[in-house]
């Protein structure tokens, strides 16, 4: 498969198309078709990427406010815990048993025996003594760590960020500043390449 330099700078989404469309308008021989068909694609993806991002924002939105309305049940409203089976076991639960919110249940040995399994890699510097989970189901933890450690990462980006632009902002050279940061690695490129 063959592809003119265009068409690379395109596929590979290369060049912002504002630069693309300065180069592209030195040239005599190419004409306002081509430049229009690109804009025109460009525009096309970036609507199409709006679209994906504004029914991920209305799910996000959707599933917080269920969050918050089983929140709110939960801080309000009296709850009955009739598991009759350990979640990780299967068997029949006996005395004494740990219940979670989250309508999951333990016997004793089963609890300690998930938390040093899922819990405990995820966080190694947890104390023997207090390693036990006082209130967080272990099954859940660990599903929902995930989450936790995108927003922890969304927080330390949004630093970077805050960073970059207070160098730049007393810089006296901001080219060296930005050759600085992209050298770090610390704007990722966003390829279309997927």
């Amino acid at each position: 498969m063959s592809y003119t330099v265009k068409e690379n700078v395109e596929r590979l989404n290369l060049l912002p198309p504002l630069i693309v469309v300065k180069i592209l308008s030195r040239n005599p021989a190419i004409t306002f078709g081509v430049i229009k068909n690109y804009l025109r694609r460009k525009v096309e993806r970036k609507r199409e990427e709006m679209a994906e991002d504004a029914q991920l924002i209305a799910k996000y939105r959707a599933d917080a406010q269920k969050m918050e309305q089983q929140a709110e049940t939960l801080r309000t409203e009296p709850r009955t815990i009739q598991a009759g089976h350990c979640t990780a076991c299967q068997k029949a639960l006996g005395l004494p048993a740990h219940h979670f919110l989250c309508d999951h249940s333990y016997h004793p040995r089963c609890l300690l025996g998930l938390f040093f399994f899922l819990i405990r890699p995820l966080a190694p510097t947890f104390i023997i003594g207090s390693c036990l989970p006082d209130e967080d189901c272990p099954l859940c933890a660990a599903r929902y760590q995930k989450v936790v450690d995108m927003l922890h990462s969304q927080e330390e980006n949004h630093k970077k960020h805050e960073l970059f632009f207070k160098q730049l902002e007393k810089s006296k050279d901001g080219y060296a500043v930005v050759a600085d940061y992209l050298g770090k690695g610390m704007f990722p490129r966003k390829s279309s390449l997927t």
